[in-house]
């Protein structure tokens, strides 16, 4: 999950994107998502550690 959550964020590839878009998008409360602080913190994580260099 939190790869789906890191691909529409960073929406870099295009596949994934839409993956992550449609997965996102299911999520209602009927049906959460109960990883998504776990998954939300590790993308932050990620996103964290890439050097700068490879975001602009």
């Amino acid at each position: 999950m939190s790869i789906a959550y890191l691909r529409y964020v960073a929406r870099d590839d295009l596949a994934g994107t839409s993956k992550g878009t449609a997965l996102i998008e299911s999520l209602s409360s009927d049906f959460p998502s109960f990883n998504a602080m776990r998954s939300v913190v590790e993308m932050v994580w990620v996103l964290e550690i890439i050097p700068s260099s490879l975001i602009d």
